[in-house]
């Protein structure tokens, strides 16, 4: 009996880490796939962006990043987002990462230029104003609660990868051991 609640537990653990992945990926992968978008010349600034992202999405894509919440638009990150990063911000000569470092004397990762276009052009999409220094504002302060709550959180993900381990390890006692006929 004691196997198979274990075993029970273990399946309805790996059910709901697989469940919460495709929910997410979900998001992710709603919005333009990288290969499915055609390559077009780099705007110039950042106006030029959203309007060129107007022009490559669909109504749909549009009707969706606009009625986002603001704390889900990071599930943009790995579609749209890349798509950004490749195409417009990798390119060594790119005017929109020279428009992004133009305003701020901090160094910054192309994955926060392309933070900042996905979340400007959901401010441009609902008609709100939204320049590189609110958004660099907006990641400081997330940097700071990270900190401040930064061991709270490694501890805890440390206590569920422990978990996860002695439940495998478990697990595979258990399946051994019916093997074994006992």
């Amino acid at each position: 009996m004691k196997k198979l609640i274990s075993m029970y537990l273990v399946s309805l653990l790996l059910t709901v880490s697989i469940l919460i992945g495709l929910v997410q990926s979900a998001d992710a992968e709603k919005v333009t796939e990288a290969d499915e978008v055609p390559t077009v010349s780099i705007p110039a600034n950042f106006a030029e962006a959203y309007k060129a992202l107007d022009e490559l999405l669909d109504d749909e894509d549009i009707e969706h990043i606009k009625n986002l919440p603001k704390d889900e638009i990071v599930t943009l990150h790995f579609g749209l987002g890349m798509w950004i990063r490749n195409n417009w911000l990798r390119p060594d000569d790119s005017p929109l990462t020279e428009a992004f470092f133009e305003s701020t004397s901090e160094s910054w990762f192309i994955d926060d230029i392309s933070g900042f276009i996905t979340m400007g052009y959901h401010y441009y999409l609902n008609d709100i104003e939204y320049t590189v220094e609110e958004y660099i504002a907006e990641m400081q302060e997330e940097s700071q609660k990270e900190k401040e709550y930064g061991n709270w959180s490694n501890l805890l993900f440390f206590l569920i990868f422990v978990f996860m381990i002695v439940i495998i390890y478990f697990a595979r006692f258990c399946v051994t051991d019916s093997k074994k006929g006992g």
